[in-house]
């Protein structure tokens, strides 16, 4: 968690304070320093390459994932030059509460059953950042970001 908030100030700084208002291509730099890294590992022997995937398996099956994948990074990075950090930041803690919600809402976890540690950790994580959100209510103003110093 503490490296994805770092992330998420960073991409903020870099989209917004510095100027660079390219968010694809931003998110471009991380998979490509993220590909340049997994070659590097394989060429010195610390993992090994499977085959290639055929040009049928490739189209059919990779590239929807790559293209959603890719627009998500899009998306995601586009959302720092219209909101602020803080709504960012609930948004990003909220999503297992509403994950949870929808699979019980679609019965997907209808052969399983929640066990009652994880309905506490679910609920004490959604109070907890529910408090803090209150507490902060008077620092942030969750519908735009805040403007530098002039």
């Amino acid at each position: 968690m503490l490296v994805s908030s770092a992330v998420i100030l960073l991409n903020k700084q870099i989209l917004v304070e510095d100027g660079f208002t390219y968010p694809l291509t931003l998110s471009a730099l991380g998979q490509f320093a993220s590909a340049i890294a997994g070659l590097l590992a394989a060429k010195l022997g610390w993992m090994q390459l499977g085959p290639a995937p055929s040009l049928r398996f490739f189209l059919t099956r990779l590239m929807p994932v790559v293209a959603c994948a890719a627009g998500s990074l899009y998306l995601g990075n586009l959302t720092y030059l219209s909101l602020s950090v803080a709504f960012i930041q609930i948004l990003k803690v909220l999503t297992p509460a509403l994950t949870l919600f929808v699979t019980l809402c679609f019965g997907v976890l209808l052969g399983d059953r929640l066990a009652p540690e994880q309905m506490l950790g679910y609920a004490v994580s959604v109070a907890g950042f529910g408090l803090y959100t209150y507490a902060k209510q008077q620092t942030y103003d969750l519908r735009r970001s805040p403007k530098k110093a002039q």
